[in-house]
């Protein structure tokens, strides 16, 4: 993760490259700066490619971006460029496949989220099909991922077993993957001592294995709420040391980086938010940010921003909403931000003028649309209300953005009506932060 210093200095830069830009934006209109990050950014995704996606009459297909040649006649209503050898295919009935360049089907179309799994670290999984379930826990839904055949018959994994709805390929499968499927329905029933007696039974067959330990401490860990099935049950704090152990073991045999990182980041909820053991929890945090992962926050984040809004102006404030980041320094370091709602307060230096502003949505993956209400003051007698629609990007978290001041109320400072352009950061401050 980027350490405070390198948030400060990335700031710094930031404010300096924006503030260097300001005359120039006198003189040329903000479409035009908008038009060219937005290029800037797209070319990033496809120097690369050998094939590009095109569309005509509202359907899409692929052509050979050297010769610009027809490769696969417009036909889908989209299509997902794998690494220019799989394609991930919906059409007009909105069924999805997976396809080779030649338009052989490799899994039949079905109206089920389907996807190729990217993991260029773990040659076992990458490029291998998979489906995707919603599943509804407590008030939310989390994003489950399995492995399917060519017959979308789910095939079991470390780390990712099969949902109880499908059909179980155990082909090659060592025999302990049974074994953890069944804890798995029974986990699913309330039978807790039924599911670690699975578990136990695969531990036996494969003692030098991590997956088995550390499905045993999963069957009692939510992940989306990062704490204990059913949590206010004081019946599961009878397994804690149950859990501990397995843990411990799973992070001291498994050697694979993907392994050990799914590891630790359970002992980290476990520790965190169960055992509410702050030291544990801060040491497994150290070797997690080693890792290029990422985290989810929900709760109160603090900003700090610059605008030039017809003047120098410094913001500071709060926001609350739910932000996903990779560890390590990245692009579009914020994956997701949704802010549900927020204040803030900032100081126009240029003008003497005061802004109160009210963060009515904001969400960015990566590219950032937002709507605030701003009151304009100078603090005496007058006072006057706006309506700002954002749209910009994050790149490496970093909030920058061109609003619009929209008049609302008030006859004075006409002069804030109009184009504004500036940055801003979010700051984890309170709430629950889980690594996935």
């Amino acid at each position: 993760m980027i350490s405070a210093v390198e948030n400060i200095k990335l700031i710094i830069l930031t404010f300096l490259t924006i503030r260097s830009t300001v005359y120039w934006v006198k003189k040329r209109t903000m479409k035009r700066i908008f038009v060219f990050v937005f290029g800037m950014v797209t070319a990033l995704y496809s120097f690369s490619q050998k094939y590009k996606v095109y569309k005509d009459n509202h359907l899409f297909g692929l052509k050979e971006i050297s010769s610009d040649k027809i490769v696969i006649t417009p036909k889908y209503k989209r299509i997902y460029n794998f690494r220019d050898s799989l394609f991930l295919v919906m059409n007009t009935l909105e069924e999805e496949s997976i396809i080779d360049i030649n338009e052989n089907i490799l899994v039949p179309f079905k109206k089920t989220s389907t996807g190729i799994i990217e993991e260029p670290t773990d040659s076992s999984i990458d490029g291998k099909f998979c489906e995707f379930s919603q599943i509804k826990l407590k008030n939310s839904l989390i994003t489950y991922v399995y492995q399917i055949d060519e017959n979308r018959n789910c095939i079991p994994n470390e780390y990712a077993p099969c949902p109880l709805d499908k059909t179980v390929n155990y082909n090659n499968r060592d025999p302990y993957f049974k074994l953890i499927q069944n804890s798995i329905q029974h986990s699913s029933l309330g039978k807790i001592d039924s599911a670690i007696y699975e578990s136990k039974k695969a531990i036996q067959i494969a003692s030098t294995t991590a997956f088995p330990y550390y499905w045993s401490a999963r069957l009692l860990l939510k992940n989306d709420e990062g704490g204990l099935n059913f949590e206010k049950n004081k019946q599961y704090s009878n397994y804690y040391s149950w859990i501990d152990s397995c843990l411990n073991i799973a992070d001291t045999i498994e050697n694979h980086e993907n392994g050990k990182y799914k590891i630790e980041t359970l002992k980290y909820v476990f520790y965190r938010y169960n055992l509410h053991d702050r030291k544990k929890a801060k040491e497994v945090e150290r070797k997690i940010k080693n890792k290029d992962g990422r985290f989810t926050f929900k709760g109160l984040n603090l900003l700090v921003g610059y605008n030039y809004d017809h003047g120098n102006s410094l913001e500071m404030g709060f926001t609350y909403g739910l932000i996903t980041r990779t560890i390590k320094p990245h692009l579009f370091k914020d994956m997701s931000n949704l802010q549900y709602f927020g204040l803030s307060y900032s100081r126009n230096f240029d003008k003497d003028m005061d802004t109160y502003k009210l963060y009515l949505y904001s969400m960015h993956m990566p590219l950032r649309l937002g709507i605030c209400a701003l009151l304009i003051t100078d603090n005496k007698t007058d006072a006057v209300l706006f309506l700002r629609p954002e749209i910009g990007f994050a790149p490496y978290g970093v909030n920058m953005f061109i609003g619009y001041n929209l008049h609302w109320s008030g006859d004075y400072f006409q002069e804030f009506k109009g184009f504004n352009i500036g940055f801003r950061y979010f700051f984890n401050a309170i709430g629950k932060k889980e690594y996935n």
